[in-house]
């Protein structure tokens, strides 16, 4: 590349790429190696094409090297401007937007404008094309030739050489070419292949293009569940894995939006309303549900009546004490003694050469272990954390730091039993304690066991003053085995939630009201969850809650009608409210060609970074206001970002206007916003502009 672009010690390069992300090593290692400065902004400065054209200008800037979206944002904000002294752009990762290398050219006559694709495996570039007059019929930027020392090759399923025009597999060869996957021989086996004819190592990438006749590949996408937004490559899968894992979502699907030039990722999450297990979507029409399931259970199959005719009455005496499972508990905490009580069947007695418990174990192994997790404040004289009851001791042994559930987990029973719970009961089997007895008898004689365990618990519980609920348990990242210090011979058999016992004469089963949590703040709340856990490509720009997932007539997940279905509950917001958030809202219109609610993100309304930062440019100029483009994005709606400039947060000395300024300069604002509207293509703009 060095070489190709004549890059050494009089270039200056702008280094936008985190350090996670391919194209930063050749801003490190081609840059520096070849003698170049590097300039990085600082981490707050990574998304304000303000700050860029600063340095770009300050450290004079003479090659560019990022991703098409972050180049469109600079051009955008840039327009206008003095010309910049990039001598060269070079683009990858992404779909390049036709009009985006004349936009560059606009800003920086005599940049030599470079379309570069590949893939990590390889040497990350692989194939180049210099980007001149963009032609009348082009789909797309060309992907270009093979670079030196590279080969690219347009296969069929059969691993054929496809001809021109005809759609294959792209495979690339060449020195650049990883080793293979650092231990993981499998998808190396599977992603490294050798050319059926010639012996070539190559590398599958999983994309699809064709030859043109005029010499170069076009690059048509992903043919899998893979899919690149941002110059990331993201799995759809891990996304949906994430978002599963979360508090209260059953079921979830991720997709892309938007044209190939300007996608984005997507999200729809159906809530879980207390079902356990989650069942997939195929297999939950097979059950019973509501008024059926009712009249099933009332049908009492589990009686038999056909056995014999005379049956031999056995004499009654009292009643025994019926079993009753406690799903709401007592606003109080616990005292320390009742809870020891109440695990008091789990301890072990002195025998002659093994202990005795009150229930049995098959060989007297008692391979089922007791681990508790208990709710910070609600056991006197106890820390809330996780713990393993030693039943030698009868002592609780802590296993972990930390008083919270971990993230993901979910139980299956309702969020007013979980709620008001102190504690929760896990009952684990360890095989390694058994199987050498019983082999693949074990998991049978512990769930026996485990079974006997729950009924000593119930049994007790309730005389000191505690209520149990035996509940499912879903932990789809195993985390709750990190916090429990859990091995591989460990699972986790039964659960059992628990509580102070409601006074009498209160239902046992009276939910302890609560307001119902809305789907905007459920997704909210999911979103926050991703964050602290998922790298930011990987959180959806756009999260919507769904009844139900969509599906195809075959069955599968509609991925093609998540975004029209996410984007439907926009058109119920509040629409703009005030002279402040009209301006806002006329501002985004004049882009978008259509109303923007209020309380609508920016993002699940169409508008992308590039729209963002022509609004922002826009905004700075009917309100006199000067605020970082960071807003933007961080206040994403049309209430938050008047909020936010009506407050007077930006710097110091910037003219943001205080809300009763706002309001007495509305209407002028209004009115030069309704002129600059008349300005933008009557199709789009024409029908906004009559509307406000």
């Amino acid at each position: 590349m060095c070489e190709r672009f004549g890059v050494g010690p009089g270039d200056v390069v702008l280094g936008l790429s985190a350090l996670s992300f391919d194209l930063s090593v050749w801003d490190v290692f081609g840059a520096l190696g070849a003698g170049a400065t590097l300039v990085l902004p600082r981490a707050d400065d990574h998304r304000d094409p303000r700050r860029w054209l600063d340095l770009v200008r300050e450290h004079r800037v003479t090659i560019w090297n990022s991703v098409p979206a972050l180049a469109g944002m600079f051009t955008d904000y840039a327009n206008g401007a003095a010309t910049v002294p990039l001598r060269l752009v070079m683009l990858s990762g992404d779909w390049i937007p036709l009009d985006l290398p004349d936009r560059i050219r606009a800003c920086a006559p005599d940049a030599r404008v470079v379309s570069l694709g590949g893939a990590t495996e390889a040497a990350i570039w692989s194939i180049a094309y210099e980007v001149g007059e963009v032609e009348d019929g082009w789909d797309s930027i060309p992907y270009g030739t093979p670079m030196r020392n590279q080969t690219f090759h347009v296969l069929d399923d059969r691993m054929r050489e496809c001809p021109v025009h005809v759609t294959g597999e792209l495979y690339i060869g060449g020195v650049g070419l990883a080793e293979g996957y650092l231990g993981d021989p499998e998808k190396t086996a599977e992603r490294f292949v050798r050319h059926p004819s010639s012996g070539e190592r190559l590398y599958r990438t999983g994309d699809l293009g064709r030859w043109r006749p005029e010499g170069f590949i076009e690059f048509l996408g992903r043919e899998d569940n893979q899919v690149k937004v941002g110059g990331f490559r993201i799995e759809l899968g891990e996304v949906e894995a994430a978002l599963a894992a979360c508090p209260g979502v059953a079921r979830a699907v991720a997709a892309t939006a938007g044209d190939r030039h300007n996608k984005r990722l997507i999200a729809a999450v159906v809530r879980d309303e207390g079902k356990f297990p989650a069942l997939p979507v195929e297999a939950e029409d097979d059950l019973l549900s509501g008024l059926e399931r009712t009249e099933f259970l009332l049908a009492r199959h589990g009686r038999r009546t056909d056995v014999g005719q005379t049956a031999v009455r056995l004499p009654t005496s009292a009643p025994p004490p019926l079993r009753s499972s406690r799903r709401v508990y007592a606003d109080r905490a616990l005292p320390f003694a009742d809870l020891a009580a109440a695990l008091e069947p789990l301890r072990a007695h002195g025998g002659e050469a093994l202990p005795k418990f009150a229930y049995a174990s098959a060989g007297s192994a008692y391979a089922v272990q007791t681990y508790l997790w208990v709710r910070d404040g609600a056991v006197t004289g106890l820390a809330g954390g996780h713990y393993y009851h030693d039943p030698d001791t009868h002592s609780l042994v802590p296993s972990a730091a930390g008083a919270d559930l971990p993230g993901g987990i979910g139980f299956g029973v309702p969020d007013h039993t979980t709620a008001t719970a102190a504690f929760t009961v896990f009952l684990v089997a360890d095989y390694a304690a058994i199987s050498p007895l019983y082999g693949t008898r074990a998991r049978d004689f512990c769930l026996l066991e485990a079974g006997l365990m729950t009924q000593v618990l119930e049994d007790t519980a309730p005389r000191h003053g505690i209520g149990l609920c035996q509940s499912g348990l879903r932990d789809p990242g195993r985390a709750l085995h990190t916090v429990l210090r859990l091995g591989e011979d460990h699972e986790i058999l039964h659960t059992l939630v628990g509580g102070a016992l409601l006074p009498e004469g209160v239902p046992p089963d009276l939910p302890a009201p609560r307001p119902a949590e809305t789907d905007a703040r459920f997704a909210e709340r999911v979103r926050e969850a991703l964050v602290r856990t998922l790298p930011a490509h990987l959180v959806p720009g756009s999260l919507g809650v769904l009844r139900s997932l969509p599906l195809t007539p075959t069955g599968k997940v509609d991925r093609g009608a998540i975004a029209s279905l996410i984007a439907a509950p926009v058109a119920r917001q509040a629409p703009p409210s005030g002279p402040l958030e009209e301006t806002v809202a006329a501002a985004l219109r004049a882009e978008l060609g259509r109303d923007v609610p209020a309380t609508a993100r920016f993002l699940d309304v169409g508008a992308d970074s590039a729209v963002l930062v022509r609004v922002y440019r826009a905004l700075k100029g009917e309100l006199g206001v000067d605020f970082p483009l960071v807003a933007m994005f961080e206040h994403g709606t049309v209430r938050a970002l008047a909020a936010h400039l009506s407050h007077g947060t930006a710097p110091p000395g910037s003219a943001v206007p205080d809300a009763e300024l706002a309001r007495a300069t509305g209407k002028a604002r209004l009115q030069r916003a309704a002129r600059v509207r008349t300005r933008q293509e009557p199709a789009s703009a024409g029908e906004g502009a009559t509307r406000s």
